[in-house]
């Protein structure tokens, strides 16, 4: 049973778990009539195969009732309400979903007698270590959340770590660092540059703008490999908590520049003001036939403190446990991503 199988790693898995041979029920709000589906690239509507049961972690009932008529031998949380700068604007949702919608979910198994008989993983991204004082962040390091959606996220981490404590489930923990596919939201880092990049070139819009992202750094690795990680780890015979992390960090920079050449475009870098130019000093590929010395990307930029530390992950634990480590590099995720939102985008322009 997977909560949030519309989100890319919550597609990306019922589509492995189908290919495995499971029965996959998954939590969905409504049942729309053509669902944003993430189940294979370009399919636009959730795999038959995959039983739905309309219910909100907002509403225990509809968990108990789910719990009891899915009977699930093993449950994967990835529901979520956003990000943390959008939980600014509705801090109570981002706890009553991420929090709250956690405590439901497994007061339900609990209710519904599957203590003994249900597998749970409860998911979190790297938002609850917030700013951390350390890098690179493991399953030992201190939480501290600095938004409500970081709360929210460590509050469902350790109530998870609570039940199993408490009553014996088994109950898993993962903490997924950044992770892309081409089906993944254009919110990720690296998604967002390959569809602003693409859409540059097929001419849908003049030029990027990537705000303060320049010099900023990321662990950014590939969403199908987390995804199976975190399948690996619920198969373990004692419950368990895992970071799934590269453990590389690349600048926002690094990322434009890789990601523009795979398309076409060489860069070069111009200081106007507080503005970073992206200018374009040479067009092939795909980018022939753009104007040499337009500017392509636009950016801010960003006084980053010396204390602050990056938020990268250490994947020991993961591959102690699992024999887990990342198996596609950035080079190969960027082309990955570059050719899907490039093919789209010029697509359009057809």
């Amino acid at each position: 049973m997977i909560i949030g199988v519309t989100g890319q790693d919550g597609g990306l898995l019922a589509s492995q778990l189908l290919d495995k041979g499971y029965e996959v029920h998954a939590l969905v709000r409504r049942t729309p009539a053509h669902p944003e589906s993430r189940l294979k690239a370009g399919a636009g509507e959730v795999d038959p195969r995959v039983v739905l049961h309309r219910g909100d972690l907002a509403d225990l009932a509809s968990l108990v009732r789910t719990v009891n008529r899915a009977e699930p031998g093993e449950i994967y949380n990835f529901g979520g309400c956003g990000g943390s700068a959008e939980s600014f604007d509705e801090p109570e949702h981002a706890l009553e979903t991420d929090g709250l919608g956690v405590l439901r979910l497994l007061e339900a198994i609990r209710i519904c007698g599957r203590v003994a008989t249900t597998r749970y993983l409860q998911v979190s991204g790297p938002a609850p270590f917030g700013r951390p004082d350390d890098a690179p962040q493991s399953e030992t390091t201190a939480f501290k959340p600095d938004s409500p959606h970081a709360v929210a996220k460590a509050c469902g981490h350790w109530l998870t770590r609570i039940y199993r404590q408490a009553y014996g489930l088994h109950a898993c923990t993962v903490i997924m660092f950044g992770h892309e596919s081409p089906t993944g939201p254009a919110s990720g880092v690296l998604r967002g540059i390959t569809l602003g990049l693409a859409k540059v070139v097929s001419g849908q819009a003049v030029a990027f703008d990537v705000g303060e992202l320049l010099d900023y750094r990321y662990d950014v690795g590939c969403a199908g490999e987390y995804v199976e990680a975190a399948w690996l780890l619920m198969q373990q015979a004692r419950a368990a908590d895992c970071v799934l992390a590269t453990g590389e960090l690349h600048s926002g920079r690094e990322l434009i520049v890789r990601a523009a050449e795979e398309m076409g475009m060489r860069l070069r870098w111009e200081q106007a003001g507080g503005a970073v130019l992206g200018v374009l000093a040479e067009a092939f590929g795909a980018a022939a036939g753009m104007e040499v010395g337009r500017v392509v990307v636009r950016a801010r930029a960003a006084e980053l403190p010396a204390s602050v530390q990056p938020l990268q992950g250490d994947a020991t634990r993961a591959f102690e446990l699992l024999g887990w480590q990342p198996g596609k590099g950035i080079d190969e995720l960027v082309r990955e991503l570059v050719a899907a939102d490039l093919a789209r985008q010029l697509a359009l322009r057809r």
